[in-house]
């Protein structure tokens, strides 16, 4: 019995290592906001999609009067006002932020951006690379 358990050890320790050997290192990537693609998602609302496995980072430029649409999504969503000031609404409920201000927007809450005058935004989103624009989901990858 003894035997059959060594055999059986052994033959695991060579499967888990010969399946250690398949994995592959990620590598870090290094990116410049000013290299990224810009996608004008609504009139004057200008967003650069960095776009990892499971988290998405968006960098918005907002002109002035410049609204994001009424919109939800399957993402919870995280917004640091960087420059500028904005009016958020969600429902009843509109706030002014001011720049340092953070929002958090539950999955599937309905929400809205508006740029008081010309502002900044840094956005984070769960599950990368799905955005919401218009009637269309789809992935952008950074850069395109």
């Amino acid at each position: 019995m003894k035997t059959w358990n060594g055999v059986i050890s052994l033959s695991f320790l060579m499967l888990l290592a010969a399946a250690y050997a398949q994995i592959v290192q990620p590598e870090i990537s290094v990116r410049s906001y000013e290299d990224i693609a810009v996608n004008d998602i609504a009139p004057g609302v200008h967003t650069r999609f960095v776009v990892g496995d499971t988290v998405m980072l968006n960098r918005v430029q907002f002109d002035e009067g410049a609204m994001s649409p009424l919109h939800n999504h399957s993402e919870e969503q995280i917004v640091t006002l960087v420059s500028g000031r904005m009016r958020v609404a969600s429902g009843e409920h509109e706030y002014i932020l001011e720049p340092g201000d953070v929002v958090i927007f539950p999955a599937y809450v309905l929400h809205q951006l508006e740029a008081l005058e010309e502002s900044v935004t840094i956005e984070a989103l769960g599950s990368g690379g799905h955005i919401w624009q218009g009637e269309l989901i789809r992935s952008i990858k950074a850069g395109e």
